[in-house]
C-alpha cells in the first residue's frame, strides 16, 4: 500500500453528550418517572422546549441546542434554588393542596413573594384574579 500525507487547516472537536437524546414520549416517561409536571402539561412543556429553540427534533429524537444547554447552564447555576427538580416537585405539591382545599392559594402566593418576584411577577396581580 502507499502512504499519503496531507495538511490539516482546520478540524472541529465535537463534544459528546452526556445524556442521550430521548424522544418526545421517552422525555414524557422520564418526566413522570421523576415526578416532574403534570400529564395535562406533558405536552406544552415540550413544545415549549422546542418553541424557544431549547431542543430540536431530528428524526425521532430531541437534541439540546446550544442555547438550552446555555440557557440551563446559567439558571442552575446562578438560581439553583428555583431550577431544581425538588423545588418544582415542591411547587407541585402545593399546586395539589390547594386543588384538594387543604391550604388557601392566597396563602401559599404569600409565601412564594420571593419566587414571584424573581420571575417578574407581582404578587398582588395575582392575588384575587
Amino acid at each position: 500500500g502507499e502512504t499519503y500525507y496531507f495538511d490539516v487547516f482546520s478540524y472541529t472537536r465535537r463534544r459528546v453528550p452526556k445524556v442521550f437524546p430521548y424522544t418526545q414520549g421517552e422525555l414524557v416517561e422520564e418526566m413522570r418517572r421523576r415526578r416532574i409536571g403534570r400529564p395535562s402539561t406533558y405536552a406544552k412543556i415540550v413544545q415549549t422546549l422546542l418553541d424557544r429553540h431549547y431542543v430540536v427534533q431530528k428524526g425521532r429524537f430531541l437534541y439540546p441546542t446550544k442555547l438550552g444547554v446555555d440557557v440551563y447552564s446559567y439558571l442552575s447555576t446562578h438560581f439553583p434554588e428555583y431550577t431544581s427538580e425538588e423545588f418544582t416537585r415542591e411547587l407541585e405539591e402545593l399546586m395539589d393542596k390547594v386543588e384538594r382545599g387543604e391550604v388557601d392559594y392566597q396563602e401559599i402566593i404569600r409565601s412564594l413573594k420571593p419566587v414571584l418576584r424573581f420571575a417578574k411577577i407581582n404578587p398582588k396581580q395575582t392575588v384575587g384574579d
